[in-house]
């Protein structure tokens, strides 16, 4: 690899490079090419920097009133820059593409706002690489039914592969779900879509939600529970390694909750809920957290000055994202509480907030040619 420097130390400084610089490292020999390209060097690589906050960003993802949905790369207030999609999109009446889901520096993007397509891309901006998936087992056309559909990623540490878990609740008399629902999942080293058991499910992921948080190789979904209302809110949980489910319990103060007044997310590290009380000219942010244990604790409640009509919170409490009535997106800072506008204008209850980290996951693939699939 090097005539001076031994391969073991070379590794090591290649290790400490950020994505894009070792990018322009490929071009230097085809020995360091064909590392930087493997898939044991992208694994490693990942591992080694997950936690680096240099690689770090929030992104920031939301529909505008028409056309597909925008993302920015937040790297600190003042510094915002605006993905575009490095493969062509397809287009159409109802086909709107929106980010699902990000876990480890991919993206998966599907349309599953408007018309259900069956179109799902899990893509890495930062090197331009993209995969579309293969057509899923379970369609409306071969069910003969009309669906629910949820996307979930993740990533197995054991197998070192991403994994897309896919749940299908066909719709019944009440237009709700059917329990239990129809699961598949697809695994990038299979390459292939395969059934998943999901009979101990008893519970509904909520609809206009469709988010989802990955923390300690499990996917995390907002649910509901129960046949009539009054419904319990809940968690469900799959384990992207042992490919199970298991069930969520919340406290008594959110389980009753509206579910629009909830938001599921990632702060410090933990798994959280943020709800939101509406007053007349004001709102209050609950942010409650769970740490080692299963055990539920209301760590922060915030006041905020104007009436929201959505918020929501990521990577740190002091870190409030809202939308204001007829506004744009705007932080809160809870220290000094002072709203700034960070000028992002779109439809309120599609903003969605997520911590991206640069990585070479990818790369050791190649772009796949965008099909157009028709709609369902």
């Amino acid at each position: 690899m090097s005539d001076y420097l031994p391969e073991a130390l070379v590794l090591e400084i290649l290790y400490r490079l950020p994505p894009k610089t070792l990018l322009i490292c490929m071009s230097v020999c085809k020995a360091w090419k064909s590392t930087i390209k493997s898939h044991t060097f992208i694994s490693s690589h990942l591992q080694k920097n997950l936690s680096n906050p240099t690689l770090s960003f929030l992104l920031i993802s939301h529909l505008p009133r028409s056309g597909d949905e925008e993302q920015y790369l937040c790297n600190g207030l003042h510094t915002i820059a605006k993905l575009r999609y490095s493969f062509p999109t397809p287009n159409g009446w109802g086909f709107r593409i929106r980010s699902v889901a990000t876990v480890n520096g991919v993206i998966c993007l599907s349309d599953n706002l408007l018309s259900y397509t069956d179109f799902i891309v899990l893509w890495n901006p930062f090197i331009h690489k993209h995969i579309q998936l293969p057509i899923p087992i379970f369609t409306v056309q071969t069910l003969r039914s009309s669906c629910l559909f949820f996307l979930g990623l993740g990533f197995d540490s054991k197998k070192k592969d991403f994994k897309m878990v896919r749940v299908c609740y066909r719709r019944g008399q009440d237009a709700r779900g059917v329990v239990p629902p129809l699961v598949e999942l697809y695994s990038l080293n299979e390459g292939a879509w395969r059934i998943i058991d999901a009979s101990s499910v008893d519970v509904r992921i909520v609809e206009h939600v469709r988010k989802q948080c990955f923390l300690h190789g499990n996917v995390h979904w907002l649910a509901y529970e129960g046949t009539q209302a009054p419904f319990q809110n809940c968690v469900l949980m799959f384990n992207v390694e042992e490919e199970n489910f298991k069930k969520l319990k919340l406290p008594p103060e959110l389980s009753s909750l509206y579910s629009f007044e909830l938001t599921i997310s990632l702060i410090n590290g933990c798994l959280s809920l943020v709800d939101y009380v509406h007053e007349v000219t004001t709102g209050v942010c609950n942010i409650w957290m769970q740490r080692e244990s299963e055990s539920w604790n209301k760590m922060y409640s915030i006041n905020l000055q104007s009436r929201i009509q959505k918020v929501f919170v990521s990577r740190t409490s002091d870190e409030i994202f809202a939308v204001p009535y007829g506004q744009s997106l705007h932080v809160f800072d809870s220290k000094t509480q002072k709203m700034t506008n960070l000028g992002i204008q779109g439809i309120a209850r599609s903003f969605s907030i997520s911590e991206y980290t640069q990585s070479l996951v990818l790369l050791d693939r190649e772009n796949d040619a965008i099909c157009p699939i028709n709609k369902r």
